[in-house]
C-alpha cells in the first residue's frame, strides 16, 4: 500500500454548487464537475485533488483523467514531470492530455 491517502479538495467555485457532499476518502469526492472557460461536456471523468503523505505534512496533487475508451480495464499512466517553476500540468495540457490549452 502507498503511503499516500486521499484529501478533500474542493474550488471555491464549486461550493455553492455542492447539494450533497461524497463521503471523505471516496472517489466522487474529488470529481471535477465543470471547468472553468470550458465551454463543451466532456465525455470522461475527472478528479482533482491531494494525496497526503505518510508524515502528514507533505502532499502531491493529481488530477486524473479517465480514459476515453475503456477506463475499467485500460492501463492506468501516471505522469511525473516538471521541477523547481515548472508544472507538469503544461505537459497536461500541450501533450498528454485531452484539452489544449490557448
Amino acid at each position: 500500500m502507498l503511503p499516500f491517502r486521499v484529501r478533500r479538495s474542493i474550488s471555491a467555485e464549486q461550493l455553492p454548487k455542492q447539494a450533497v457532499e461524497a463521503p471523505e476518502g471516496s472517489k466522487e469526492h474529488d470529481r471535477i464537475e465543470e471547468l472553468p472557460g470550458l465551454t463543451f461536456d466532456s465525455t470522461f471523468a475527472q478528479y482533482a485533488g491531494y494525496l497526503t503523505g505518510a508524515d502528514n505534512e507533505s502532499y502531491l496533487y493529481y488530477w486524473l483523467v479517465e480514459s476515453q475508451n475503456e477506463p475499467e480495464v485500460d492501463p492506468l499512466i501516471v505522469w511525473l514531470s516538471g521541477g523547481p517553476g515548472c508544472s507538469s500540468l503544461r505537459g497536461l495540457m500541450e501533450e498528454i492530455g485531452p484539452f489544449r490549452a490557448s
